[in-house]
């Protein structure tokens, strides 16, 4: 009985009070395209970690800037948000598209901002977090594992600052169920 009252109590704790995931914007040096630079990361990762939760789940966010700039700008610029919001993939599928620069992103924002015109164009187009293969740089590129005869529901995020980005599996049919912008 007192086992019972045990669980009962943890269950509705769990469905009264959202889950709270703790977030730090801390500077990470990463290496990408044979350069290596200091980028605002999640808790150190990049892209950010995936945060998991069903529709009507209720999640607070607490997100804490440990960085002396506003480091939403270099977020979006190298994929890991979009807009004014850090992104967090909610599903184990997400197909994170995005840019790197290897200049400096807050340079590459500033003259955008001082001439009126668009970033300068970007490096390196990013598959979460990763380059693909480049002669003499190391990268493990992004590979999704899947099995045969499955069917996957991906979710294609483009979080590019300046480009069109499209996507294509050689071989295979991908039916649009759901669009979506911010």
């Amino acid at each position: 009985m007192e086992n019972y009252r045990a669980r009962a109590i943890m269950l509705l704790v769990i469905f009264i009070f959202p889950a709270l995931v703790e977030c730090k914007v801390v500077l990470t040096n990463t290496t990408k395209l044979c350069s290596t630079k200091s980028i605002a990361t999640i808790n150190g990762k990049f892209p950010g970690p995936a945060i998991y939760a069903r529709e009507g789940d209720n999640v607070n966010i607490k997100l804490t800037n440990h960085v002396q700039y506003n480091a939403w700008r270099e977020a979006v610029a190298h994929g890991l948000g979009r807009r004014a919001s850090i992104h967090h993939a909610v599903s184990n599928t997400a197909i994170l598209m995005s840019e790197w620069w290897k200049a400096d992103v807050e340079a590459v924002v500033n003259q955008a901002t001082q001439t009126g015109l668009p970033p300068n164009i970007s490096d390196a187009h990013i598959v979460n977090g990763q380059t693909g293969a480049v002669p003499g740089c190391p990268s493990p590129g992004f590979t999704l594992h899947v099995e045969s005869g499955k069917t996957y529901l991906l979710r294609i995020i483009n979080a590019a600052l300046n480009d069109e980005l499209f996507f294509k599996i050689a071989g295979h049919n991908i039916t649009v169920v759901e669009v979506g912008a911010a």
